[in-house]
């Protein structure tokens, strides 16, 4: 049983297969999972592996009240097989966070706290508070900027991803 403290990243790749259990902590524990698709037939060759990574081994980015730690991407110790990139994001109120959308992404963004609101060059803004997800895309050839400006101090955690893959994807269900 192994503990993942407040900012850390417990990371499984599950391989030819793994089985695990989850138990919550303390009253108040929040965690984010997600699960990312990576080309089937490579993965299930390859053994499970389970690493963790505590919040002061991520690459911190600090500038006009924008605070963005790097949780999985090129400036990550985590690495896995599939192009995700992973922002903690945290905003004092009144700043602006932008993401560069590259060609053929997808951003799902979250609101974990605070308000703000989206832009996405000239589609219409959309408003962000606590528990609200973002789906930004770009589809396009040429890389897009989407901006997020806090209302009241506010924390985001992004999950980049291609909107295709040169793999097959688990059968849709």
């Amino acid at each position: 049983q192994r503990e993942v403290h407040a900012g850390g990243l417990q990371l499984m790749q599950t391989g030819s297969g793994v089985s695990h259990e989850e138990v919550m902590g303390a009253n108040g524990t929040e965690f984010f999972q997600i699960w990312v698709e990576p080309h089937l037939r490579e993965a299930i060759a390859q053994p499970p592996t389970y690493q963790d990574f505590a919040d002061t081994e991520f690459a911190v980015a600090e500038a006009s009240g924008v605070r963005i730690k790097q949780v999985l991407g090129s400036n990550s110790p985590a690495k896995l097989a599939v192009p995700v990139v992973m922002l903690d994001v945290e905003l004092q109120p009144q700043a602006t966070f932008t993401h560069d959308l590259q060609p053929n992404r997808g951003v799902a963004a979250l609101t974990v706290t605070g308000t703000g609101t989206w832009q996405v060059e000239q589609e219409p803004a959309q408003s962000a508070k606590l528990g609200d997800m973002a789906v930004l895309q770009n589809p396009a050839a040429t890389t897009r900027s989407a901006v997020f400006t806090s209302g009241e101090a506010a924390r985001l955690v992004l999950v980049d991803v291609p909107l295709t893959v040169d793999y097959p994807l688990y059968p849709q269900f």
